[in-house]
């Protein structure tokens, strides 16, 4: 059986594409807007990013202006690349891995990092400190003189300068701190109350994105007039998703479902779960896309 994985890119009607993520992927690139590129460890050239590329340690992302892109690790931290910004995956906690650390050379990331085990380590360096978090929500920033500011949101971060590596703050909920080249770490200060730099991700992007469809095909491979079952686990935060969701599937293929095309609109049972029949019309290795449709609600301005 092939297991494929995906995280989803939007509320409604998205079209996430299902692929496998190996082993030595450290993230999924996913919420692409704009121009947005990826240069592989060891590669010359870099790709244009698309939505569910897997990301390797090493990869380097990068943003043109007015453009952006979201990271999604695999215990379900986030990050957000903001415009004419560059970010290195130094390493990335998967595959058992415990520490993940990022490379911000310039401009601004939003990170929510989920709550880490007491040996877990998210860290994001950038020229002129290291922050460390510990379940949270907050912002990077790289200014052209190289000064680097971290805006907390929710949670703590602790900040140290790469040239006084003793000497650290630790900056808590709606506090900033700067790190200017050959200086150590500010005194944390309060944010401002307009929330000012919070624009990281929206409600939408968090909320979609926290969402995996995990896809087995039996035979993947099926001949003209065989049969494939497509078994369906809808997850949340990796967890069964034990409610019905209605899905969007659609067969990069011949093969057929039921209704005598190539795509499709199920609903699971209460448990997330669903199994759906293809048809083999020509001799192919079977592949799937898939969406979730969920809507949700716009949160009232207050």
């Amino acid at each position: 059986m092939k297991t494929l994985r995906t995280g989803l890119c939007a509320v409604l009607a998205c079209a996430a594409i299902v692929w496998a993520m190996g082993a030595a992927d450290a993230a999924t690139l996913t919420g692409v807007k704009g121009t947005v590129t990826v240069k592989a460890k060891g590669e010359t050239a870099a790709r244009p990013g698309k939505n569910n590329m897997a990301l390797a340690e090493g990869a380097v992302i990068q943003t043109a202006g007015g453009s952006s892109a979201i990271v999604r690790f695999e215990d379900g931290s986030m990050l957000k690349v903001g415009p004419m910004s560059k970010m290195t995956i130094s390493k990335s906690g998967s595959g058992g891995g415990k520490a993940t650390s990022l490379d911000v050379g310039s401009g601004k990331v939003w990170a929510r990092v989920e709550k880490l085990g007491s040996d877990n380590t998210f860290e994001i360096k950038t020229p002129t400190a290291i922050a460390g978090v510990r379940g949270t929500y907050y912002s990077s920033e790289v200014d052209e003189d190289q000064t680097s500011r971290f805006d907390v949101f929710d949670g703590e971060v602790a900040v140290t300068s790469l040239s006084a590596p003793g000497e650290e703050v630790i900056v808590k909920a709606n506090q900033t701190t700067s790190v200017a080249q050959g200086k150590a770490p500010q005194a944390p200060q309060a944010l401002p109350k307009d929330g000012a730099g919070k624009d990281g991700f929206t409600e939408s992007e968090f909320k979609a994105a926290v969402f995996d469809i995990v896809i087995g095909i039996e035979p993947d491979a099926i001949v003209v007039g065989g049969k494939a079952m497509v078994n369906i686990q809808v997850l949340k935060n990796g967890e069964p998703l034990n409610m019905e969701v209605p899905l969007h599937l659609k067969s990069n293929g011949a093969a057929v479902f039921p209704n005598g095309k190539t795509e499709t609109d199920i609903v699971t049972t209460d448990q997330g779960t669903a199994t759906v029949e293809l048809s083999g019309t020509a001799e192919e290795t079977v592949s799937i896309e898939a969406s979730i449709m969920l809507k949700i609600k716009k949160e009232k301005a207050e």
